[in-house]
């Protein structure tokens, strides 16, 4: 990846999640969720199928109101549309969520064209840079279906980037990626920690991942913060739970261990 330092004009932000609860139907998803996060942190989220990470994501997002406590960005409510315009949030949803009947290009400029953030060839030069930084080079006038599994991931990361984000959210970003692919995501997210002033959320079930990416980890399951701690310390960890999710001698026959979110 090349040197993009000057692509950094933003700072990073915190984040913090206060007694946050959450529930469909009267089943409770997340539990009195407390947790921060650093600004410029690679922050990860895991756990098992139904753990609520997800969801938890989406409140980050804006995409849901929590029926108490609070998600705040840089101290402002997530849930506030405005929060969102005062700090630049982007999301890589876990399909990716391109638009098939555009190029890559047209992908990457679809956001600053509409909201007219800069004239076309400043628009141009920033398309191909960040194609430059994420190994896309020649891709820009592919079709999303012309493109690998974890070519469609990154152009989905470069779309997020072309924001300018100072918080950047994964879902699943290595979700139905072959290893070797699942391990160059791993890589771009790393290396974008160092190259930009961006804080970081994953939510993954991939535990390679978090451990190999995760400046600190949270583990949820059924809707409750288990614990956070760093790769090294979970390793470490004598909690059965923790160690339950780690194991690679997990039951996958079990419903408890299939990610749904």
């Amino acid at each position: 990846m090349s040197n993009a330092a000057e692509s950094k004009p933003r700072r990073a932000v915190p984040v913090e999640i206060r007694d946050l609860s959450k529930q469909y139907g009267g089943v409770s998803v997340l539990k009195d969720i407390s947790l921060s996060v650093e600004p410029g942190e690679v922050f990860v989220i895991m756990g098992p199928s139904g753990a609520g990470k997800s969801v938890l994501l989406r409140h980050l997002a804006g995409l849901e109101k929590p029926d108490a406590g609070e998600a705040l960005i840089g101290a402002r409510d997530a849930g506030v549309a405005e929060t969102h315009e005062r700090v630049r949030t982007a999301l890589v949803f876990q399909a990716g969520a391109l638009f098939n009947s555009m190029s890559v290009f047209d992908n990457l400029a679809f956001y600053p064209r509409e909201h007219r953030l800069a004239d076309k060839a400043t628009i141009r030069e920033k398309v191909y840079r960040t194609l430059e930084i994420l190994n896309l080079e020649g891709s820009a006038d592919k079709h999303p279906s012309e493109l690998s599994g974890g070519m469609r991931k990154r152009v989905a990361i470069a779309r997020a980037l072309i924001m300018e984000p100072q918080l950047l959210l994964y879902d699943e970003p290595t979700s139905e990626l072959d290893p070797i692919s699942a391990a160059n995501i791993a890589e771009v997210i790393g290396t974008l920690k160092e190259e930009f002033d961006v804080t970081s959320i994953v939510v993954s079930h991939d535990r390679d991942l978090a451990l190999s990416i995760g400046d600190r980890v949270a583990l949820l399951e059924g809707g409750s913060l288990i614990t956070i701690d760093t790769p090294e310390g979970l390793k470490a960890s004598t909690d059965p739970r923790v160690q339950d999710f780690l194991s690679p001698k997990i039951d996958t026959a079990n419903p408890r261990f299939r990610d749904n979110g």
